[in-house]
C-alpha cells in the first residue's frame, strides 16, 4: 500500500477537506465497523445517515495512508468524553487525530500531537444571539458587535468548539469561560493555542493544539471517488517560528 506522501513531522497539521457527496464506495460494508453501521441506523433522516457513512469513510481512508494498513484494519476508540484517538501502541500511539464536519463537508486534521478541529457552514441561525449572549465571554461579545452576516459568530464558535474538543472534556468544560481571543489571529487559553485557518468553500474553520507548538497548517482536499488532491501554496503558519513539540 502506497503513502499519500512522507506525511507528518512535529511542524505541521494536515487538514483535509472532504466532500460529503455522492454514493457510498463499494468497499462501504467491509470499511466501516459494526458500531459504525449501527450508529448510521439510528439516524431519523437518509441524508444524515449517508453523510455519516461517507465521513467515517474518509477518515479511514485518509488515517490508513498515514499507518500503511488496509482501510478496514483501522481501529480507534474514544475517551471518556468522547475524544476519539487510534488504539495501537506502535505507529499508530504518535498520530493525533480529530474531525468534524457540517452539513455536505467534513474536515480531518492529522498532527503528530494533540488537537481539536471544528468546521460550520456560514449559515442563518435563528437563536445565534442567546447563543452569543451565554455562551460567550464579554470581550468576545465586545468584539462581535453587530455582525449580520454571522461570519464572526461562527469562527468564534468554531474555535471554542475545538479548543473544547482538544482539551478532551466535553461538556465538562463552560463554552462561556473559554475565551478564543478572537479577532486575533491566534490565542492561548489554558495551555492551548487556536486559530482559525482558510475557509474552505462557505466554511469557517478552527484548530487548537499545544501551546507549545507553532505547525505550519497545511489544508489539502480528500475526494472519496477519485485521487486525494493536494491543494498548493495555501499554507498557514502559526507566527513565524516553527518549533517542535
Amino acid at each position: 500500500m502506497s503513502t499519500l506522501k512522507p506525511i507528518l513531522n512535529e511542524q505541521t497539521v494536515d487538514v483535509w477537506s472532504v466532500p460529503l457527496v455522492g454514493r457510498l464506495p463499494i468497499d462501504t460494508h467491509e470499511t466501516v465497523s459494526v458500531s459504525e453501521w449501527e450508529r448510521a441506523n439510528r439516524f431519523h433522516y437518509a441524508r444524515d445517515r449517508h453523510r455519516y457513512l461517507l465521513r467515517r469513510i474518509a477518515l479511514r481512508r485518509i488515517l490508513s495512508r498515514y499507518l500503511d494498513i488496509p482501510s478496514a484494519d483501522v481501529d480507534y476508540v474514544t475517551g471518556k468524553y468522547g475524544k476519539p484517538r487510534l488504539s495501537g501502541l506502535g505507529k499508530e500511539s504518535r498520530i493525533s487525530f480529530n474531525t468534524s464536519s457540517s452539513q455536505d463537508l467534513a474536515v480531518v486534521a492529522v498532527a503528530r500531537f494533540p488537537l481539536g478541529v471544528d468546521v460550520e457552514v456560514v449559515r442563518p441561525f435563528d437563536n445565534a444571539s442567546d447563543i452569543t449572549s451565554r455562551e460567550f465571554t464579554a470581550d468576545e461579545r465586545g468584539s462581535l458587535g453587530d455582525d449580520p452576516d454571522l461570519s464572526g459568530f461562527f469562527e468564534i464558535w468554531t474555535r471554542k468548539e475545538a479548543l473544547v474538543k482538544a482539551v478532551g472534556k466535553g461538556l465538562a468544560i463552560e463554552l462561556g469561560l473559554v475565551d478564543t481571543g478572537w479577532p486575533k489571529r491566534e490565542a492561548v487559553w489554558q495551555g492551548w493555542r487556536v486559530t482559525s485557518f482558510p475557509s474552505i468553500r462557505e466554511t469557517v474553520g478552527s484548530i487548537a493544539f499545544p501551546a507549545a507548538c507553532h505547525p505550519v497548517i497545511q489544508p489539502h482536499e480528500f475526494m472519496l471517488h477519485g485521487r486525494p488532491i493536494d491543494i498548493p501554496g495555501r499554507s498557514l503558519p502559526v507566527r513565524s517560528a516553527r518549533i517542535p513539540c
